[in-house]
């Protein structure tokens, strides 16, 4: 009986740690990087995914999330238009963006930056260093 009960307690504290995680939306329009990305994370956060900006900006409007991971080039509303909506919106221009883009020019990563980003992550990425980068602003 009392291994019963201790491993319950086990499941219980299991399931308060992960309800109790940081949420992180990834907006991007791969679905190979989404699932990367939800692999990468799972041990140091929950992932909530979008395939596009309009699904990631109801998802943020709808749910309690930390940190948003967000593309630059995707079809229909882009990575800097998901972002100004993000940074005119009372209740979500606190949460941090962070840019992970296969853009790397200067211009454009000085762009993201200067609209409200809080860091910008080139693809290819380290799995450490993305780690590093969203824990830092968690």
């Amino acid at each position: 009986m009392r291994e019963n009960g201790i491993l319950q307690e086990a499941g219980n504290k299991i399931l308060s740690d992960v309800l109790q995680r940081k949420k992180v939306l990834v907006i991007d329009d791969d679905p190979f990087i989404l699932e990367l990305l939800r692999k990468m994370l799972r041990s140091i956060c929950n992932v909530v995914t979008a395939t596009n900006g309009a699904d990631g900006l109801e998802i943020i409007e709808t749910t309690d999330i930390d940190l948003v991971l967000l593309d630059w080039m995707m079809p229909e509303m882009d990575g800097i238009s998901v972002l100004i909506n993000l940074m005119s919106n009372e209740e979500t221009k606190d949460v941090p963006v962070l840019f992970i883009s296969s853009k790397t020019d200067q211009t454009s990563i000085d762009r993201a930056l200067s609209v409200g980003a809080k860091d910008y992550i080139t693809k290819p990425f380290h799995k450490k260093d993305l780690i590093n980068t969203i824990q830092a602003h968690l």
